[in-house]
């Protein structure tokens, strides 16, 4: 059974304990190992939130999460932290955000070393991983290969020393991670939109679609959620954009599952659905 403390403000002496069950259900609430109350199904809440009152009048309220299964919790009315299917971020810190940061960096960065290696040879790793190629093998006018290969190398070398400060919790480090490989992706959109006036192929769409959801992700660990109403449902914008770019890509990911192998895709929903 899943378990979350947090110490409430001011001065951090009560502890919230929540505990629930599969999907959100029998969802319990206690301060200083004494009961409070009771959620029994999360995802039937009337009102998308619940509040329970104690003894000295202050309020703890429970919000439905807008856009992805989870909850937050705010204590007169003032952010306390939030847990969802994407991770689990706090007033006082973010460190299920930094921790998915950091999974993408590392990603990014083994690309980037492989593709110093073969990406200006394939050309669809040159799609795939974009890694300002095309700026390079412009300047370069598709030649002097080995200069281009150093330069991403060196790029490696860039993205590892900010995965480094991004598992240091750095927030510096993540927003030059974030410029950094947002400017990338806007440069491959730009070429691949532009590039010998013909239409791009459904590789090059597909993987700005996996660059966008991957810049969503790699947001996370900058979410710092600071105040929040308890008669607004649950909502910060970083998220948003990470639960936006998922469902784009879901949309394109399943008509092409579907086309290749219907029967597991049909199987696998029809499993998902029987055990919620």
């Amino acid at each position: 059974m899943p378990k979350r403390t947090y110490a409430l403000p001011p001065d951090g002496r009560r502890q919230l304990e929540i505990t629930w069950q599969q999907n959100y259900r029998l969802l319990g609430i206690r301060l200083n190992g004494k009961w409070i109350g009771t959620i029994n199904d999360l995802r039937s809440l009337q009102g998308q939130q619940k509040t329970f009152y104690l003894q000295d009048g202050s309020r703890i309220t429970i919000q439905k999460n807008l856009l992805e299964s989870g909850f937050s919790v705010l204590f007169n009315e003032t952010f306390v932290f939030s847990c969802s299917t994407s991770g689990v971020s706090s007033a006082a810190h973010s460190d299920g955000g930094f921790a998915l940061s950091t999974l993408v960096l590392i990603v990014i960065t083994v690309v980037h070393v492989s593709l110093s290696k073969y990406g200006f040879q394939d050309v669809w790793m040159w799609e795939v991983a974009g890694s300002f190629l095309p700026l390079l093998m412009s300047v370069f006018d598709g030649e002097n290969l080995p200069a281009v290969a150093n330069i991403l190398l060196f790029l490696s070398f860039v993205y590892f020393v900010l995965t480094i400060g991004v598992w240091r919790r750095s927030e510096t480090a993540l927003a030059i991670a974030v410029i950094l490989f947002s400017f990338d992706t806007v440069w491959l959109m730009i070429s691949t939109f532009t590039t010998n006036g013909s239409e791009p192929s459904m590789l090059s769409i597909f993987t700005l679609l996996c660059r966008i959801w991957l810049t969503g992700l790699l947001a996370t660990g900058l979410a710092k959620p600071e105040q929040s109403n308890a008669n607004t449902l649950a909502i910060n914008p970083i998220r948003l954009f990470s639960s936006i770019s998922r469902i784009i890509l879901i949309l394109v990911l399943l008509p092409i599952a579907l086309l290749f192998d219907p029967f597991s895709v049909l199987w696998g929903l029809f499993l998902k659905n029987r055990k919620e």
